[in-house]
């Protein structure tokens, strides 16, 4: 996927590869010995990036709820723009086209 990091691909892989061998997603605890981190907050926020880009989603109230949507990040945002563009709010297409930049990995 364009625009992440080299860790947040690494998690993506990660993430990949252990549901596809487990059939749900590792704990935190397994993502932060897996990548070397110290903290559970240091894998959130790595968690938190890949859903800021559109990689994952997580399903609330439920443990080892990682979901990995692939291309449905750049659908949701194409669809966000096209949205703010046609309701003619320049607060709502600021918004939307910095998401966007943000998940190209882009300075705006």
């Amino acid at each position: 996927m364009a625009g992440l990091t080299r860790r947040q691909s690494e998690l993506l892989a990660f993430l990949k590869a252990y549901q596809a061998a487990n059939g749900f997603s590792p704990s935190y605890a397994e993502i932060a010995a897996h990548l070397g981190l110290n903290t559970r907050s240091s894998v959130n926020r790595m968690v938190d990036a890949l859903q800021a880009r559109g990689a994952i989603r997580r399903r609330k109230g439920l443990k080892r709820s990682l979901e990995i949507i692939e291309n449905e990040g750049a659908e949701r945002l194409l669809r966000r723009l096209v949205d703010a563009i046609q309701s003619d709010d320049w607060r709502a297409m600021t918004r939307a086209t910095n998401e966007a930049t943000r998940f190209l990995g882009r300075s705006a």
